[in-house]
């Protein structure tokens, strides 16, 4: 999980330790590709949370070579209209037809009914967390260390954004890493928004986000940040306008073409409840 400089990371940790043990209950084979997705950008204010991902899903069955791509994968869902959740990284199994997006809904399903709190919130994502495991360990160290390598050590990020009885938001985010010395581990994050100025996360590949959003310093990154005062956005139009962009130019200027593309899905969480600004057609119908 990467910020810029604006945002407060609080980092209340929940060491979720996982060692993989020598007897894997099964060992992953060509034929159980995983997906993974790699790029989601969230902005956020006290009573305002936005998020934007990309839809591009990479398929590989060395955790490693992309072989193909798929560009309608839908990282971002709802619930009870008040709370979204969006994941990076290893996004699902085809092979055992799991999603990181269905396995939070089986989570919600069985949780209290009524508006989702930041409390009910951390438990649903550290029971997410826990699902996420259980199935990533259907898979090989080599594997999964493979993965990690080319990740910063991580192996898949849940975010769970709502609004409290007060209509201020709140955000988690549980990460999922991996290396050989410790396995499998889960931390819980609490991000916070100082507002002003909005607080903008990226999870997945950061780098492009971080060169236009926090240093801002590059030839590219001046010319199109005085694109966008021409543009006299302010406000929360502006904060839908960034978090979408930044996306874009994720898409394109991230050297490794396959990590990420497709359209940009974008999401808002405020006063009024949860609304997509831009949604695929097909994630419309999976997650009204």
């Amino acid at each position: 999980m990467k910020s810029n400089t604006h945002p407060s990371l609080n980092a209340t940790t929940k060491a979720i330790v996982v060692f993989l043990l020598l007897s894997l209950p099964q060992v992953a084979t060509a034929a159980d590709y995983i997906n993974s997705g790699t790029i989601i950008v969230i902005a956020q204010t006290k009573h305002r949370v936005i998020i934007a991902a990309d839809s591009r899903s990479g398929v590989t069955s060395d955790f490693i070579t992309v072989e193909t791509v798929d560009d309608s994968a839908c990282k971002i869902t709802t619930f009870r209209r008040n709370v979204a959740f969006s994941a990076a990284g290893i996004l699902g199994n085809r092979g055992q037809k799991w999603t990181a997006i269905s396995q939070v809904v089986d989570v919600v399903k069985t949780s209290a009914p009524g508006p989702i709190g930041s409390r009910q919130g951390e438990a649903i994502l550290d029971n997410w967390a826990d699902s996420m495991i259980q199935r990533l360990l259907f898979f090989s160290s080599d594997q999964l260390l493979s993965y990690a390598a080319v990740n910063e050590g991580h192996i898949v990020t849940g975010v769970l954004a709502g609004l409290e009885k007060d209509k201020k938001t709140w955000v988690r985010a549980g990460m999922i890493n991996f290396s050989s010395l410790a396995g499998l581990s889960y931390q819980s994050y609490t991000l916070t928004s100082n507002d002003p100025p909005t607080a903008y996360y990226f999870i997945g590949k950061s780098q492009i986000g971080l060169e236009f959003e926090r240093d801002k310093s590059s030839s590219r990154a001046i010319k199109e940040r005085t694109s966008w005062d021409r543009k006299k956005l302010s406000g929360a139009s502006l904060d839908r306008f960034k978090a979408r962009r930044l996306v874009e130019l994720t898409i394109m200027y991230h050297s490794n073409k396959t990590d990420v593309g497709g359209a940009v899905d974008e999401i808002e969480v405020d006063a009024s409840g949860v609304r997509w600004l831009h949604v695929k057609p097909n994630c419309t119908q999976m997650y009204p």
